[in-house]
């Protein structure tokens, strides 16, 4: 995210982007954590310190359509899932919390700080 996806954001946009730290490190655009988004864990594990974020607290808002706005997609959080080292978290296509093995691809909802 912070070469390849950035790299494509407009010029304005990444010079108003601010870092965010994790931990000892810094990232400009970041996935959202289980817990920034349902504001709980429920399939996860880690996000310690984390808490739900405003804009996620609608349901609506996790919701995620394709690029014709035709079909919601599921997409990706950082959250490994607790119960297996193979998956991570993600939200359904209906906005709902789930988890899928790492090997499957699908969507992405980065976050940023201006």
């Amino acid at each position: 995210l912070n070469e390849d996806v950035i790299a494509l954001l407009p010029d304005a946009l990444i010079a108003a982007i601010k870092p965010r730290k994790f931990g000892d490190e810094e990232d400009r655009l970041w996935l959202f954590s289980e817990v920034e988004i349902f504001g709980e864990r429920i399939w996860g594990a880690g996000d310690e310190g984390d808490k739900q974020l405003e804009y996620f607290r609608n349901p609506i808002n996790r919701v995620k359509f394709d690029e014709d706005g035709d079909a919601a997609n599921w997409w990706w959080e950082r959250s490994p899932y607790a119960s297996d080292s193979n998956a991570f978290c993600y939200v359904n296509s209906d906005g709902d919390a789930d988890f899928n093995y790492a090997a499957n691809s699908n969507g992405v909802c980065f976050g940023f700080y201006i």
